[in-house]
């Protein structure tokens, strides 16, 4: 699939979603989003690292997966469709071909706890401590009719 069919696909769908009122979130959904923000940043800082900026194509990116996956109900880093961290981030617009990760959480209540669950995790740790990295989106939605309740998606970018 070409980048321009990319971001078609993803135009659409979050046309479809805006119209539909479903992308926005809750104010309490907003504000754990934010509190992941400030989470993963206090856990750079506590490791000698530089907090990230907030990028609002890797933004977009992490909500609207942490919410397909609360109402579609899965976990994965993958979609049902096949599509990867790197495709969503790249059909928001983030650069092609700079450096992305993606860290997934679920179940957790509050994003102080999932952090301190991706310092646990070698690899979670790995992309949150990543000093390559300049730019961060983070995502949490909360589906109660959901096998996890709650979702937490953090991305990476190094531009």
């Amino acid at each position: 699939m070409t980048l321009s069919r990319i971001r078609s696909v993803f135009a659409l769908a979050a046309s479809a979603l805006l119209a539909s009122g479903s992308l926005f979130l809750s104010s309490a959904q907003a504000d754990s989003t934010w509190d992941l923000v400030d989470a993963m940043n206090a856990a750079r800082r506590d490791a000698g690292l530089w907090p990230l900026r907030v990028d609002d194509r890797l933004q977009n990116a992490a909500v609207t997966h942490a919410r397909d996956m609360g109402v579609r109900n899965y976990f994965s880093h993958w979609t049902p469709e096949g599509w990867n961290a790197g495709v969503r981030i790249y059909g928001w617009g983030y650069p092609r071909g700079a450096g992305v990760a993606e860290n997934i959480a679920a179940g957790y209540e509050d994003a102080w706890a999932v952090v301190r669950g991706w310092l646990a995790s070698p690899g979670h740790r790995a992309n949150l401590l990543n000093g390559s990295f300049r730019s961060l989106g983070a995502g949490h939605y909360y589906e109660p009719n959901s096998g996890y309740k709650h979702y937490w998606v953090g991305h990476y970018g190094t531009e």
